[in-house]
């Protein structure tokens, strides 16, 4: 299984899929979805929104998200969320329950982004709908009768739109046994992409030894919050012989791979005491 961005040369086989999703709910008395504008289709590929899952070297399922939703979801889209749409699964691999990979998939992404909520929506009072969102671990909020529907597509109009939420839960991050490498460092730093971070971490307590480039010996050590910031002290010695020290705070984003990058601001407290910024990303 590969979970992608789409691309433009995906479209025919999105409109099949919206084709084919809109005929199943015709089939159930359910309400369905209209044709959608190819300019919301391109909108969503440009700006990196629309996704698909390959199976068996076919694209099995797609979707959407955004992180703006106020049409829908009034004064609660001032909640940092992630708001997932137009869910399409081929029928060729029905009961794979591809739609869990998707949660799991937006689950990563909020998570990587800080948010608070994933959400969810659909049209029509769906009974059986409700209880598989309830089953991947969303609460069914109720229903809601929309008044601007003047931004939305037509079938907002036919009907209530029911409201599913999920709770994104905090990061329990753990550096233990995981490696880094700098991709990023201000010019008054002396790591570089040939120095190499070896974490560990026993409890809240994090150390880590380091080495490689300008560096012949690295040692830090650092206390982790329930966020995965870690303020940290470091000291080492660079290839001109000198002892350098310094703080730092490193803040976690969680990539798609489910890999670390460290947001880094930090201080001299050797030489000209001046600050910088550096990105650590997991090898």
């Amino acid at each position: 299984m590969k979970i992608l961005k789409s691309s433009y040369n995906d479209i025919p086989f999105i409109y099949k899929l919206y084709e084919a999703a809109t005929a199943l709910m015709a089939s159930k008395g359910q309400v369905t979805w209209p044709t959608f504008e190819k300019q919301l289709v391109q909108c969503a590929i440009d700006e990196g929104r629309q996704w698909k899952i390959i199976l068996e070297n076919k694209i099995a399922c797609i979707w959407t998200y955004t992180y703006d939703d106020e049409a829908i979801w009034g004064d609660r889209n001032q909640d940092p969320s992630l708001y997932v749409h137009r869910i399409a699964t081929d029928q060729q691999f029905k009961g794979r329950n591809l739609v869990s990979h998707v949660i799991n998939w937006s689950t990563k992404h909020a998570q990587s982004k800080n948010l608070k909520y994933l959400r969810l929506d659909t049209v029509g009072l769906n009974k059986g709908l409700i209880k598989h969102y309830e089953k991947n671990g969303f609460t069914f909020l109720g229903t809601k009768q929309l008044e601007n529907l003047d931004a939305l597509p037509d079938h907002y109009s036919k009907g209530p739109v029911c409201l599913f939420q999920k709770s994104i839960p905090t990061p329990n991050f753990n550096y233990n046994n995981r490696q880094f490498r700098p991709v990023k460092n201000s010019e008054n730093g002396e790591t570089s992409k040939d120095t190499i971070f070896q974490y560990a971490q026993k409890g809240n307590i994090l150390t880590s030894t380091y080495k490689g480039g300008d560096i012949v010996s690295g040692h830090l050590i650092g206390l982790v919050d329930q966020n995965g910031t870690i303020n940290m002290r470091y000291h080492q010695v660079n290839k001109k012989g000198e002892l350098m020290t310094g703080t730092c705070t490193s803040k976690p984003e969680i990539l798609e791979n489910g890999k670390i990058r460290l947001h880094e601001t930090w201080k001299w407290t050797s030489g000209d005491n001046s600050e910088g910024y550096s990105i650590l990303e997991e090898i």
